[in-house]
């Protein structure tokens, strides 16, 4: 969503599934969530996130093979961060809970959306106007965060993010193709599968060199 900033420079606003697919195609994370504060009596409802990159993992087991409890360990790798919705924004001057606009989303999903926000700023920065473009447009063509997910898996760490980039759109793509697939009958689906050999290897007198 394009807004202008205060010093009146154009920015692109991400959407929040779009900063998460952001941060899982340049490392994948695991998280963790809990409720901090419950929005009862004038406080906020809050939640922290404790979100591990994939590089990270082997500091945390070398700390727990150190000795280190478990527990104690993930929050010290963890890049922590909060989130929370005002007491204003759940209570009205009535003293009645406040709608939250969103289509099947809770207060408390909003503040487990803030908090991760803020938990994938504090691990990864924020992405440039370049790449908010970049992955809205592939986020139009299908591609779903498991598809970044397992391309990092297969390509590596190291790999530039542009390659993971095209290897989730293949895998998007070839979902999409397999799903059209199985919804055909199954004479189309042998209809299709001859043109299909038929493209690959031709016809009778192609294979026989006439």
């Amino acid at each position: 969503m394009p807004y202008l900033d205060d010093s009146g420079e154009l920015r692109l606003r991400e959407s929040y599934k779009l900063l998460v697919r952001w941060a899982q195609s340049i490392c994948p994370f695991t998280y963790s969530q809990e409720r901090t504060s419950d929005g009862e009596e004038g406080r906020p409802l809050a939640y922290m996130t404790y979100l591990i990159r994939n590089d990270a993992l082997p500091l945390l087991v070398a700390l727990i093979q150190g000795g280190q409890k478990p527990d104690e360990a993930y929050r010290f790798v963890a890049v922590p961060g909060r989130g929370e919705v005002a007491a204003h924004e759940l209570i009205d001057s009535e003293g009645h809970t406040r709608e939250t606009g969103l289509t099947s989303w809770n207060w408390d999903d909003i503040a487990k959306m803030r908090s991760m926000r803020t938990a994938i700023s504090m691990a990864y920065g924020a992405p440039s106007l370049q790449e908010i473009a970049a992955m809205g447009s592939q986020m139009a063509q299908g591609a779903e965060v498991s598809d970044y997910v397992e391309a990092r898996k297969e390509l590596g760490e190291h790999v530039q993010v542009e390659v993971v980039d095209d290897r989730a759109r293949l895998s998007a793509r070839t979902r999409t193709r397999l799903q059209r697939f199985r919804s055909l009958s199954p004479a189309e689906q042998l209809e299709e599968l001859r043109q299909h050999n038929l493209v690959l290897h031709g016809d009778k007198e192609d294979q026989e060199g006439i």
